[in-house]
């Protein structure tokens, strides 16, 4: 079994401006990837993708157990 999967977070939405959606796309990533260091989750690459009605994240890699805290 591997060691790591991928993720894909979706978040469904009325529609929203452009603006909004490519402010969103900016600031997904860092949110992302501020939760899995607090979840101490390693991972690979952050991916955003959207329309005005979708909001998506791919996190490539994401480790299936948190590692050792000593």
């Amino acid at each position: 079994m591997s060691e790591t999967r991928d993720l894909l977070f979706e978040i469904g939405c009325e529609e929203l401006p452009s603006s909004y959606v490519a402010r969103a796309l900016k600031a997904l990533p860092e949110l992302v990837t501020g939760a899995l260091k607090e979840l101490r989750l390693g991972h690979g690459t952050v991916s955003p993708l959207g329309t005005p009605r979708r909001l998506d994240v791919h996190v490539a890699d994401v480790q299936r157990r948190r590692g050792d805290l000593e």
